[in-house]
Formats: structure tokens, sequence, C-alpha cells
């Protein structure tokens, strides 16, 4: 067999292919491997912001339930072994290259599949040969379209909807609604964060023409401020004093998503009950995601990498870092809108470091500076990501505050691999 490096090497070659919306050649490359996804208890999670969070929590609470879950994600951020996920463990090297040599060898030299679609096959392949009690698939792009949406689910989750991806999903929020609402499926009952009244309505209309309800929070199941936590209600179910684990107000819409999914889990066999729930919803990890990565001075990554993740990124850290000068590290995908998302973001820091990861699809830190410089008056840029990180920490230390990295998952990747190692 070959090596784990060949084969990986040989995998992330096929991002040259780049992104092709569509499902013939993931259902072609599946019906090869026995249809793996046929049959397979799972949940769809697609939205703009959220999935992995809200994937999260579910994962997290049903394992303390003692449900064996499966959860398919993207992008890693360190380990490629990171898609492939069973309760909190990662699939091994050895496993993973199992994976990948097997799927390979029943692609088609000629129609080699995407670099997603080669992942969407893996992680199918090893779930059901895991025999999990449940797959959480979260969406890659968009939703009607994504390899992912060959799976028939028990529970469909569309977190929310904002700009994102427009040169595929399109130039409207109703353009990009409509792309999400594509993985919604006859009898199988959706839960949403959505809050625009345009996209609501396409919801509702999809949701009416296939047969199947939508539950929305706001108006089917809401969340209330409870002391140091908060309380969720609906489904038949109130519970109050929820804190979970992940930070920030945003995250207590995540919860109810998460919530209302294990709600509608029940009527599929998957029992849980209150002390489950708080306890998992107490422990889930999500890296990456407002992660406090060191103390004195305080560090935190967060892969906000578009406006509505920076808006969250926006309110968390005024919640969790009131009158706290925080040392901002930069670094955005050269295809995003910049200016927008700085804009969004530069409020909230006492200076502005511009840089970038080691990917090609960084933008330059100069291009970074020009924008922040517009709406900010303490903007530097530093090339090396090490070296930018380096200096927030000291800058933070000096002015009693908080370095906080941001503006890609790619970004945040490096950011913890460097930590890891030790050269941070």
């Amino acid at each position: 067999m070959e090596s784990y490096d060949a084969l990986l090497n040989w995998a992330y070659d096929l991002q040259k292919f780049g992104i092709k919306l569509g499902l013939s050649s993931t259902e072609n490359l599946l019906r090869q491997l026995g249809d793996p996804h046929v049959g397979l208890p799972s949940i769809h999670v697609g939205g703009t912001n959220g999935k992995g969070s809200v994937s999260a929590m579910v994962q997290a609470v049903l394992d303390e339930a003692g449900y064996r879950v499966g959860f398919y994600s993207s992008p890693h951020l360190v380990d490629f072994e990171e898609r492939f996920r069973i309760g909190a463990v990662n699939c091994s090297k050895e496993r993973v290259r199992d994976l990948m040599a097997r799927v390979k060898a029943v692609c088609h030299p000629k129609e080699p599949p995407t670099f997603f679609e080669f992942t969407t096959a893996m992680a199918f392949l090893y779930f059901r040969e895991e025999n999990t009690d449940l797959a959480i698939m979260e969406v890659g792009l968009g939703g009607r379209l994504d390899s992912t949406n060959v799976v028939n689910p028990l529970v469909t989750v569309i977190t929310n909807i904002s700009l994102e991806h427009q040169e595929y999903l399109g130039d409207t929020l109703e353009a990009i609604a409509y792309e999400k609402a594509g993985i919604i499926k006859r009898g199988v009952p959706v839960v949403s964060a959505a809050v625009q009244p345009e996209v609501i309505r396409l919801f509702e209309q999809t949701c009416s023409r296939v047969g199947t309800k939508l539950h929305l929070l706001g108006r089917d199941f809401s969340i209330s401020p409870n002391g140091a936590g908060f309380g969720f209600h609906g489904f038949g179910l109130s519970m109050d004093g929820l804190v979970p684990a992940l930070a920030g107000p945003v995250q207590q819409k995540n919860t109810a998503l998460a919530v209302s999914v294990l709600q509608l889990l029940k009527s599929y066999g998957f029992q849980v009950d209150e002390s489950e729930m708080r306890l998992g919803l107490g422990k889930v990890q999500w890296p990456g995601r407002f992660q406090r990565i060191a103390s004195d001075p305080t560090v935190v990554v967060d892969g906000a990498h578009n406006v509505g993740a920076l808006e969250a990124l926006r309110d968390t850290l005024a919640a969790e870092f009131s009158n706290v000068p925080v040392i901002l590290v930069l670094g955005i995908m050269h295809d995003k809108d910049i200016a927008a998302m700085i804009r969004t973001i530069a409020p909230s820091a006492h200076e502005i470091i511009c840089t970038r990861p080691a990917y090609s699809r960084a933008a330059e830190p100069e291009v970074l500076a020009e924008h922040a410089g517009k709406v900010h008056s303490r903007v530097s840029l530093v090339h090396d990501l090490k070296s930018a990180v380096e200096t927030a920490k000291r800058r933070a230390a000096d002015t009693g505050g908080v370095a906080v990295v941001a503006g890609s998952l790619f970004t945040v990747g490096e950011t913890l691999a460097l930590h890891r190692e030790g050269k941070l």
C-alpha cells in the first residue's frame, strides 16, 4: 500500500480541479464503494456560520448519552484526520491511509473527483464500516449541489444565511438561500436560526413543497437570559441555566439549534435526559472557535472568515473582554470581501496587525493594511504569521490586553500548529 504521505499528496493534488458543484460524481464514486451512505442514520448541517459549533454540540451530548456518533467537517485546522471524528477522537492515520487507498482505487483516472468529493466518500465509508449510530454531515459549500447532499438525513439544519461564496452561490441573499434550501428533503424536519424575512419565506415555501416542517428560532423555539446562563423553550422542553462550553452570545443560538435537533431525534430512538444534555454542552470542544490557547497574556484564536462570523466575534469580544485592549492579528483570503470584513471587526481592536498564513489564497498584508488604514488609526503589517502573533503577544502584555488571531481558518490553523509545536 502507498504511504500515508503519498496518498495525502495525491488527494491534495485533486484541489487543482477546483470546485465542481453537482452530485453525479459523488454518486458514481459511492456506487463503486457499495453506496455506504444509503440508509446511514444522519443529520445534515448547512448554513453560513455556526455549522461546526452546532454539530460539535450535538455530538458531545449524544456522546455523553452513550451513542457512537461520527462527524464529518471541513476544512481541518492542523491535521487532515480532523475531518473524520467518532466521538471526540479523530480517525487514526492508519485508518485514513486505508480509506484513502480504497477510495483512490475506484476513482476513474480520466474523470477524477474533486478533493471534497474524495473526502466525502471517505467519510461515508468510514462511518458505515464503524457502524455509527448517527453520522453528522457538514455541508462544504452551499448545499443543493454539495457532495454531502446525497444523504437522506433524519433532521436537516440550516443555521443562518449571509452573503458568502458569491462567485458560486449568487450575489443576493435569496440566491444563496436557494442553494442552502437545496438540502431540505421530503418529510425531513428542518431547524434554522434564519432571520431575514425573504430567507424565511423561501424556506417555508420549500418545506411546504416537499411536505415537511420548518422549526424556526424565535418562533417555534426560543432562548431567554437566565442568570449566568440562558434558558431554552420549545419542543415540549424548558431548561434554564444552560451554560455551553463554547463562549459568546452567538453560541446561545447555536445551542438552541443543537437542543432542537436532539429533541427531534428522540422520535428516532435517540434518548437524552436533561443531565446528559447539560454535561455534553458543558464539555463540548470545537477548536479554532474563540479558543483560548494561552494566558499571561491571553491569546485567543477564532476562525471568523466572513462578515457574519466577524460580527459574532465582535459581540463575543464585547462580552468576554469589555474594556480590555484587543491586539488583533488578521490574515484573510484574497477572495473574501476584505473591506467589509475589516470594517466589521476594526472597532473592536485597539490595534490591528496585518499578516498572512503560508497559503496560496491568502491576501498580502499590504492589501489588508490599505483597507485597515481607512478605518483604524493603529495599523501595522508583519509578513510572517509567527512574528505577527509574537508581536501581538508583546503588545498585549504591555497594554494589559488580549491577542486575538482571526480572519481565516487557515490563519488559525497555522497558529494552532505553531502553538502545538511550542514555537509560540
